[in-house]
């Protein structure tokens, strides 16, 4: 594994990587093959794709130097959440903005919080923004057990898949019951494009 301080980068946007990372001081480690990174926040590091060749791997190379320029949140969905803003905001202020790549990080996102709420997380009480951040709705997530993710093509989120259970009274011969009934429904999202 090769920690490289002075990167220099071979393309426009490894240059552009490179003079970020000097700036805000984050030592770059090249060796992901695909388009994946990760940020350790202690060493001041970001392991991001070996070829920055499109902008989606670039976007991701950003989004690592926004977990450290960022810094550590409360939760995991949120260190993403923050780390994607700074990342998208960037990608902005550059010129650079593909909506491929910003719906990529949006379906990332909503596929963290969707994890977060499987695993009994109290994301509904998170901001609106975060919400329209991953289209997903509060009321949703709100009557939720689970939340299961679909999408169609080229892994593109359309829609999920919701769990939750319904109680109702029934009258019996020997008296009043309850009644529990898991029902699994599909909405879909909004378009992502509809919601600036």
């Amino acid at each position: 594994m090769e920690i490289n301080q002075t990167y220099k980068g071979n393309n426009d946007y490894e240059k552009i990587i490179a003079k970020l990372a000097k700036q805000y001081n984050i030592k770059v480690v090249r060796y992901f093959k695909g388009g994946c990174g990760r940020a350790y926040y202690k060493e001041g590091l970001i392991r991001i794709p070996k070829k920055l060749d499109n902008m989606r791997k670039f976007l991701v190379a950003l989004h690592e130097i926004g977990h450290l320029v960022e810094g550590k949140q409360k939760t995991s969905y949120m260190s993403e959440y923050v780390a994607m803003k700074w990342a998208l905001k960037k990608f902005k202020e550059l010129g650079m903005y593909d909506k491929g790549a910003e719906e990529s990080e949006r379906r990332y996102f909503t596929k963290k919080l969707c994890q977060a709420k499987n695993r009994r997380s109290k994301i509904e009480d998170l901001p609106d923004e975060v919400f329209k951040f991953s289209r997903l709705s509060k009321q949703w997530v709100k009557k939720a057990n689970k939340i299961y993710l679909y999408g169609r093509g080229k892994g593109w989120l359309t829609g999920i898949y919701i769990k939750y259970e319904t109680v109702t009274k029934e009258k019996t011969k020997y008296g009043g019951t309850l009644t529990t009934k898991n029902v699994i429904k599909r909405v879909e999202l909004p378009d992502m494009f509809t919601l600036e």
